[in-house]
């Protein structure tokens, strides 16, 4: 048995699965994978169909990247080409969302380059989590420079662009 992990993107956020699951092979993952998006699916309004799920072995190595809408019972009764063709406008969303989400995290580390570049505080979360480099920076910042960052937030604080969920910012 291997350890298999199923995260679940929905274009604006990727749920981890910390657990992971046994499993015999790959093939029994990606058939588990379907499960988990019919699943999730069965209740759901239809824009999840650009929902996807990524099965990663105990190495976090990618065994398969599943689109919700490959796997949805409910176009069935569509004809091959125009089931195809739903298939195809899921997956071109989900590929935009990814591309949105690169943007925003650039966006963040270059506000947060500029910080450090002013000498003053930012500080981004994502849905409770640090943004990578940018948290940092700030926890150097507080101890390298303190008066003048306690001044330059308060003359000029502004909450970040609400990118999901980010927290706060102090610039």
């Amino acid at each position: 048995m291997a350890l298999y992990y199923f995260n679940v993107n929905d274009g604006r956020r990727v749920l981890l699965d910390t657990e992971g699951t046994d499993l015999p092979h790959d093939a029994a993952a990606r058939e588990h994978a379907i499960q988990v998006a019919r699943e999730l699916m069965r209740n759901a309004r239809p824009q999840v169909r650009n929902w996807r799920v990524r099965v990663q072995n105990s190495d976090r190595e990618v065994r398969a990247d599943l689109l919700f809408a490959s796997v949805d019972d409910r176009l069935d009764i569509l004809s091959g080409e125009l089931r195809q063709s739903v298939e195809r406008v899921h997956g071109g969303v989900a590929s935009l969302e990814d591309s949105i989400q690169t943007v925003r995290m650039s966006l963040h580390r270059v506000r947060a380059t500029l910080a450090r570049a002013e000498h003053t505080l930012y500080v981004a979360a994502i849905d409770g989590q640090k943004v990578p480099h940018v948290a940092a920076h700030a926890a150097q910042a507080r101890w390298s420079r303190p008066a003048e960052i306690r001044s330059s937030a308060s003359r000029s604080a502004r909450s970040c662009w609400p990118i999901n969920g980010c927290a706060s910012s102090a610039r």
